[in-house]
């Protein structure tokens, strides 16, 4: 028997992301009882979310340490979070060393992040409201 040679990919150098440099967008949402922290990548388009127990600046700083880490481990480079006012963001402006924390105004609004949460939202009342059962409480 020959063996048959392994042949590599070929990758298309025009489809590579170019830009690493990514800008977040971060808030918390509430459902059924849970709060998770949701974000969104600008350019890359990724929305990474996990639950949180509470939203004091401890649980906040953790969470967003943990998305941070995914993004530094597939090599892209968070450089700035845009947040809300809230009280447990105030603390972190400084927390992460190389990433600014940008704290928004009174009354500004994350378009990008809350049009993603209520999507969420919409997605999971309409799975919700067709299963036959009733989620267990958590």
């Amino acid at each position: 028997m020959t063996k048959k040679k392994a042949s590599r990919a070929v990758i298309d150098q025009n489809i590579l992301m170019e830009e690493k440099r990514q800008a977040l967008t971060a808030d918390v949402m509430h459902i059924d009882g849970q709060i998770f922290l949701v974000t969104t990548c600008e350019p890359l388009q990724l929305t990474l979310q996990c639950p949180i127990p509470s939203e004091s600046q401890n649980q906040l700083g953790l969470a967003l340490q943990g998305q941070l880490s995914i993004l530094r481990s597939r090599n892209f480079i968070p450089t700035i979070v845009y947040v809300d006012p809230a009280k447990g963001w105030q603390g972190l402006t400084t927390a992460f060393p190389g990433v600014t924390i940008d704290l928004g105004g009174a009354g500004d609004h994350l378009a990008k992040v809350d049009a993603k949460i209520r999507r969420i939202k919409e997605l999971y009342r309409s799975v919700k409201s067709t299963l036959a059962w009733n989620l267990p409480q958590v």
